[in-house]
């Protein structure tokens, strides 16, 4: 598991992606996947969900899955690079039916 902090290092660009899920596909409520792209060149992802709780008061309970390593960039410091990653990251989330949050 990939700490986010590690070695001093700052996100340089970050997306969020959000998906409610159907009755039909749920074994959750809902999904959030975090993208950052780090300091160190090192591209991170996070995914939380909510679940459905028979036992806890709230009737859900979230789960965080942690922090993993998923690649590195090219040239991490380029901001035409970190656009074009940015953008390409969009167009592939949205296609499997999640929206970009904040």
């Amino acid at each position: 598991m990939a700490k986010k902090s590690a070695y001093g290092r700052t996100s340089l660009i970050e997306i969020k992606f959000f998906k409610a899920h159907t009755e039909v596909e749920r074994t959750s409520l809902d999904t959030t996947i975090t993208l950052p792209v780090m300091s160190d060149r090192k591209i991170l992802e996070k995914m939380q969900s909510t679940f459905k709780d028979d036992y806890s008061t709230s009737g859900t309970r979230k789960h965080s899955y942690g922090w993993k390593t998923t690649g590195r960039s090219i040239k991490a410091t380029d901001t035409e690079t970190l656009e074009n990653w940015k953008n390409s990251k969009i167009r592939q989330y949205t296609a499997l039916g999640y929206r970009l949050e904040g």
